[in-house]
């Protein structure tokens, strides 16, 4: 839809154009003539098909000088209400010039220069503003719409000074973050070192802690394992005295045993010899025996009878 109301618009304007040679010489289109509002209509298309904010308020910055160039026409032809219209929407184009600048800032484009040239043409058309001002056939509706935009112009020029201090003192605020920021993370580092440091110490301690205790379990274990040694070596030491007492005992109770056979033995041995010689002296005795009585003859056993 937008595509064809601007083909019938242009349209418009070469068929214009044809008829009125004249009209094409000048910077704008009369307010008075035919094809006024076809201009405006094309005014009103060329800043909708406009995408750039810093672009959009150079294009309605031009249109507001338009408007005065509009109005001066209106005062020379009597045209009271057409003045007051053309004040009001001189304003219009002011308030919007200001709405894209904010919209351009607040996405970050540069509009440096878009700022710089609108500032000189809005100081050039304060002249005009003044001078318009007080001129006696300007409606007192048209003065007040004269007068807003001054003081909207004043406004504006405070507002566009104060933005190029707070954009010179950008840099510096920019600077003062990024020390802040250094500093804080400079604070940050050192936290982290002192943290990092005092963990390592505590897992220095507790790790020479530990190896105290390994120290400590390992000598109470090897205290331990030289205790039992000792005990054991007591302990075989005892069984060994044990062992070689019984063998003391056994070898002394065998030599007794051996003494004592022995001893019988030689006792029998002699007992024997004995009885030998015994039995060898009396046969002797007996045939002594027999002699001494036959000697003696019967009286020694009548005797002993």
């Amino acid at each position: 839809m937008k595509k064809i109301i601007t083909g019938i618009i242009f349209s418009t304007v070469l068929i214009a154009g044809t008829v009125s040679a004249e009209e094409d010489k000048q910077d704008y289109v009369s307010v008075e003539s035919d094809l006024y509002e076809t201009v405006r209509l094309i005014e009103d298309t060329e800043y909708e098909y406009t995408n750039e904010s810093g672009e959009k308020a150079l294009i309605q910055d031009e249109y507001a000088e338009k408007r005065l160039v509009e109005v001066d026409e209106s005062l020379e032809n009597g045209d009271e209400e057409t003045t007051e219209k053309l004040v009001d929407d001189y304003n219009e184009h002011i308030e919007e010039v200001e709405r894209n600048l904010e919209e351009a800032k607040e996405t970050g484009d540069d509009i440096s220069e878009v700022e710089t040239t609108i500032s000189e043409k809005t100081e050039k058309r304060s002249e005009n503003l003044l001078a318009l001002l007080e001129r006696e056939d300007l409606p007192e509706q048209a003065k007040a719409g004269v007068s807003k935009a001054i003081e909207n112009k004043a406004n504006a020029m405070e507002r566009r000074l104060e933005a190029r201090e707070r954009a010179e003192e950008r840099p510096n605020r920019e600077k003062e973050r990024a020390e802040e920021r250094s500093n804080r993370e400079r604070e940050r580092a050192e936290e982290r070192s002192n943290r990092e440091e005092e963990r390592a110490e505590e897992r220095s301690n507790r790790e020479e802690e530990r190896a105290e205790e390994r120290s400590n379990r390992e000598r109470e274990r090897a205290e331990e394992r030289s205790n039992r040694e000792r005990q054991r070596a007591e302990e075989r030491s005892n069984r060994e005295r044990e062992r070689a007492e019984e063998r003391s005992n056994r070898e002394r109770e065998r030599a007794e045993e051996r003494s004592n056979r022995e001893r019988q033995r030689a006792e029998e041995s002699n007992e024997v010899r004995e009885q030998e010689e015994v039995e060898q002296i009396e046969p002797g005795n007996r045939s002594e025996g027999r002699g001494n009585q036959e000697k003696n003859g019967a009286p020694q056993n009548a005797g002993r009878q």
